[in-house]
């Protein structure tokens, strides 16, 4: 029976979610259209140069960790940071009937929808767009290319959550301006040395089989289920007022 009204509240709270989103579904799905044709421009440029390498390497590390997570709605509009919209969702959503694991769970559960959406949206025209003359992928390799991936948006999204569920948006929008120098400092210190993720990605995909995606997969999978235990502990002592 508690599992029941469990699930019940799950169904509700992410129908609430969803309601929230309103039209940041639409502009989510464009914007992840439009980051599509953009990476076939980089991955395409004639030069493809040591500076091309790096602006695909960032590009794919900001619109992959970030799938999953909708534009221009009411959690993440403009000045999302300034508005405490998050804040006042939380607040919202403690003072109604259900637990706090239920408030996690059900956020962790919209997100994956969200996920599973625009990974197709993303990953699924720049597929039939290109036709992977740098480094050729069949199809098969091209998935696992994929999973490799989104193991990785997985980790990103668990830790983008948590950090939405347990810190004032300030510091939440502080971080993660932190964590995007960090990537470019990360990545600039690997094209020096020769490593260009997607490049490197592609031949991974290209020479394993199932092994580097599953285990991409797995290592992001356990880290969104760290991250969700910690939100629950987090989210109880939070104050969002």
């Amino acid at each position: 029976m508690d599992r029941m009204f469990m699930w019940k509240n799950v169904r509700f709270l992410i129908k609430y979610e969803s309601v929230r989103t309103g039209w940041g579904w639409l502009w989510t799905t464009i914007f992840y259209f439009f980051f599509s044709l953009t990476t076939v421009s980089l991955l395409y440029s004639q030069s493809y140069t040591l500076f091309t390498r790096f602006a695909a390497d960032i590009f794919f590390l900001a619109v992959t960790g970030t799938i999953g997570f909708t534009f221009m709605s009411r959690d993440y509009g403009s000045n999302w940071w300034k508005s405490h919209a998050l804040s006042k969702k939380l607040t919202l959503l403690k003072s109604l009937p259900v637990t706090t694991f239920e408030i996690v769970f059900s956020r962790y559960i919209a997100y994956l929808l969200v996920f599973v959406i625009m990974s197709l949206v993303y990953f699924v025209p720049l597929y039939f767009i290109s036709q992977w003359e740098l480094l050729p992928l069949t199809r098969e390799q091209y998935i696992s290319f994929v999973f490799i991936w989104l193991g990785y948006s997985l980790a990103c999204g668990g830790l983008y959550l948590l950090m939405e569920l347990s810190l004032k948006e300030r510091t939440y929008f502080i971080c993660c301006v932190i964590h995007m120098f960090l990537l470019i400092f990360v990545v600039a210190g690997l094209q020096l040395a020769g490593i260009h993720l997607v490049e490197e990605s592609m031949e991974l995909a290209g020479k394993s089989s199932i092994l580097a995606p599953l285990i991409s997969i797995a290592v992001g999978g356990v880290i969104q289920a760290v991250c969700l235990r910690i939100s629950v502990r987090r989210l109880d002592w939070r104050d969002a007022s």
